[in-house]
């Protein structure tokens, strides 16, 4: 239910709101949620600014404080409008991270559940498929292709235990209830394996530090990849952020903020016109100088967080294809250097950085603007970044947009927007993401769309949506997907189990691509069961059940492989395939 006062989510009617203090008498079905709330040069400043506009920096602004003590900090009159304007960017916060919870709440906990406690988890997948109109099959190889896929499965099993780097992994593809074809893969913090029992009942492993020399005998070339073949767990552990990693970043950055932001940086104006409401507007304004000043205490915050600067480093890899120019993550001081050079020697904030927010009579942020002029001296580009958002109690709007200010109008357009309404135990929404590119008077979108519900009993959630994704190019014919998600999850941590069914509908159009139908529709069925105990299983290598990859030869693999390629067609060949 919400408050009637300010219409935050509140629990319990009979205790005071944790917004205002009131306490409601009376009972309502209907609450207050909201859904889930160009060039590396400059990344950075769009991640931070991104930060700024959503108004997380808000949390924990006061000394690092709880939330709970900051909430009680701003039980105070006559505040000023910096004060006012970090309590509005709390409240506003607080309200995102309830809705966020209620989607991704249970996610979020299992997995940090699973980087800290031995687990095992049992996955199986089984699909089909339909063909509308004529296909260049004929109906006996239909048949026998959904008679074969019917009585298919893939069931993967795995054990982990985070605390020692194990990993152990058994998948097999199920035919009419036989294993046909099985890989098992162990990995420790010192060696990874594999065994594929159609070619040999032993395990073949490199240790993981020898990969680097490994893959370099056996290509014969110059291997420009990883020397060593990290461990799957402990990169899990190093690079996901949990819940409280993230609270934890946000409280951090936004002490950088409140010691960088001054009175004299904020300014109000009462009875501003706002959806036929006099509501108060808020101007943070900041001169090149100081936002500059604050990107780069920014920047020094991620670089002494080692969580986040390992995320952020592995990001920035990947995007410039680490695994071929990159032979150890660990350095990482390069990229936040470079990160902070670019913003002293080559960007520009001409106008320096202005945001607009306009607050309720409740202290709730409905709206914000953003306008951030930036030029790129060594490329010489002027671009303007344009940042804005419009909340109501059912409705959100965001947008954000880059564009070059000369020449062409070339530029990249994104637009959320959300629609909610919430009862006591469902949600239902309908929202959508629209991306949109110009270069060269050359347009590409991308739209993507899911409506539905979610409810919600005891420990049982249940997730139905629609969704579509289209894509629509100026020389190209438009493609459109769509299909239906029906996803249920029964959770509960403290009696250490999370099961999770999943049925995903597919539909494809493949008219004048692959064959004469129209389209084909993919069902898969997923399910999983984890449950987190005290032993998992460990595989001991030993030199009768285990060969080292490194004293096989080029011959030895290459002939390994030619006996796997056959050894599949003989299998699939016993099926007619």
């Amino acid at each position: 239910m919400k408050c009637t006062n300010c219409g935050f989510v509140v629990k319990d009617s009979s205790k005071p709101c944790p917004s205002c203090n009131y306490i409601n008498n009376s009972t309502h079905n209907i609450s207050y949620k909201k859904g889930p709330s160009w060039k590396k040069v400059f990344s950075i400043v769009i991640i931070l600014l991104c930060l700024i506009a959503s108004g997380t920096f808000a949390y924990g602004v006061l000394s690092g404080k709880t939330p709970k003590e900051a909430a009680l900090d701003f039980l105070f009159w006559n505040k000023s409008p910096k004060e006012l304007y970090f309590q509005a960017e709390f409240k506003s916060f607080q309200k995102d991270l309830t809705s966020l919870d209620d989607y991704i709440g249970d996610f979020w906990h299992l997995q940090s559940k699973m980087l800290e406690s031995p687990y095992k988890n049992s996955l199986e997948i089984k699909g089909n498929f339909d063909i509308d109109g004529e296909s260049d099959l004929s109906l006996a190889e239909m048949h026998l292709i959904k008679l074969v896929l019917r009585g298919s499965k893939i069931v993967i099993a795995s054990e982990v235990d985070p605390n020692d780097s194990m990993s152990y992994v058994d998948a097999q593809l199920n035919i009419n209830g036989t294993p046909l074809l099985e890989t098992e893969l162990f990995q420790s913090k010192k060696q990874t394996a594999i065994k594929i029992p159609l070619l040999d009942k032993r395990f073949y492993y490199i240790d993981n530090k020898q990969f680097g020399q490994f893959m370099h005998n056996f290509s014969q070339t110059n291997y420009g990849g990883s020397n060593e073949l990290f461990n799957i767990v402990d990169e899990q552990k190093k690079y996901f952020l949990t819940r409280d990693d993230m609270m934890e970043f946000i409280s951090e950055y936004a002490k950088v903020v409140n010691k960088h932001l001054k009175e004299e940086n904020f300014s109000i104006q009462n009875d501003v016109l706002y959806n036929e409401k006099k509501l108060r507007e808020i101007t943070m304004s900041l001169s090149e100088g100081e936002f500059k000043d604050l990107l780069i205490h920014s920047i020094t915050r991620i670089e002494n967080s080692e969580k986040l600067s390992n995320y952020m480093t592995a990001q920035s890899y990947l995007e410039s294809s680490f695994y071929n120019s990159h032979n150890d993550i660990s350095e990482k001081t390069d990229i936040f250097k470079e990160m902070k050079e670019q913003i002293t020697n080559n960007l520009s904030f001409p106008n320096g950085f202005k945001m607009k927010v306009i607050i309720d009579k409740n202290d709730y942020i409905v709206n914000r603007t953003i306008s951030l002029p930036l030029s790129i001296i060594d490329i010489e580009k002027n671009i303007e970044i344009v940042y804005s958002s419009t909340n109501t109690a059912t409705e959100e709007t965001k947008k954000l947009d880059f564009y070059e200010l000369d020449g062409e109008a070339n530029g990249v357009f994104f637009e959320w927007n959300s629609k909610t309404n919430a009862t006591e135990q469902t949600i239902t929404f309908d929202n959508s993401l629209t991306v949109k590119a110009i270069q060269n008077k050359e347009e590409f979108e991308f739209l993507l769309r899911f409506a539905g519900d979610v409810k919600e009993k005891d420990n049982q959630k249940e997730l139905s949506t629609n969704y579509t994704i289209s894509m629509k190019e100026s020389s190209f014919p438009p493609f459109v997907l769509m299909g239906t998600l029906k996803q249920t999850t029964e959770q509960n941590l403290k009696r250490n189990y999370s099961n999770n069914k999943t049925e995903l509908s597919v539909t494809l159009p493949l008219e004048d691509q692959i064959s004469n139908a129209e389209e084909v529709t993919i069902n898969l069925n997923i399910s999983s069961k984890t449950e987190f105990t005290d032993k998992v299983t460990k595989i001991t290598l030993t030199p009768e059940n285990s060969i080292n990859a490194k004293d096989l030869t080029p011959y030895d693999i290459l002939n390994l492989f030619d006996r796997f390629t056959s050894e599949i067609e003989a299998l699939f060949g016993n099926f007619g395939l």
